[in-house]
């Protein structure tokens, strides 16, 4: 019982955390809340190395990812390994007509953004779909970050997308670039139940999927934008 109570708060400090620290990178909050139903998930662990958990690590964390502070200490917190984190974005403006369209110029300076964004992030794996605007809105930070993009059908393989991500180790950061038509698929392969509406013409939406490693956690998401 106490480790559920401890895992829920852990999650509302690591919420706190992204707000703090997504201001600080230029993300904003959308008027969406995170989901801090069921069991939670697993703490992010002492990441500041400060010999406690609170709602610092996940504000150091954060700080890490987007504003330029120090790299985070490798943490095991007790039997609960670190979560997987999973940033999901929609692909960037695309240009007009049928077929297998690439990036408008808006698009692509969306795409340079977003490589910003996660300059000193730590991606470990980058996913698109097998179409090119997906593909060129990941190049940018795949090219910044030298992290190879694993295209992958996101409609007719899905499952394989799915299995990928699960197989992530603890603590890994992964982005998934997606489509309107396809990221509520992936959501739900995740264990999100509560889908938020996805326009198709919104492109600045941004989700972060915390993907507990305990199997008894429940997968929490999270929504922003960024401009």
């Amino acid at each position: 019982m106490h480790s559920k109570r401890f895992n829920k708060r852990g999650f509302l400090y690591l919420c706190v955390g992204l707000l703090s620290g997504f201001l600080l990178g230029g993300f904003l909050l959308s008027p969406a809340t995170a989901r801090t139903e069921g069991k939670g998930t697993t703490g992010t662990g002492d990441v500041n190395a400060d010999g406690k958990i609170d709602i610092s690590d996940a504000v150091y964390l954060l700080g890490y990812l987007f504003s330029g502070g120090p790299e985070p200490a490798s943490c095991e917190c007790g039997a609960y390994k670190a979560p997987r984190i999973i940033f999901v974005v929609r692909h960037a403006e695309k240009e007009s007509g049928g077929g297998d369209v690439g990036l408008t110029e808006e698009g692509r300076a969306r795409a340079q953004r977003l490589a910003e964004k996660f300059s000193r992030a730590r991606i470990d794996a980058i996913y698109a779909s097998e179409k090119r605007r997906t593909y060129e809105t990941a190049l940018p930070l795949s090219e910044l970050l030298n992290v190879p993009i694993t295209r992958i059908n996101q409609v007719n393989d899905l499952d394989a997308l799915l299995d990928s991500l699960r197989a992530l180790p603890p603590d890994s950061r992964a982005v998934v670039v997606g489509h309107s038509y396809t990221i509520d698929d992936i959501f739900r392969g995740l264990g999100i139940e509560e889908i938020p509406p996805l326009p198709t013409s919104v492109y600045d939406d941004f989700f972060v999927v915390i993907l507990p490693v305990d199997p008894e956690g429940a997968t929490q998401l999270v929504k922003l934008t960024y401009k």
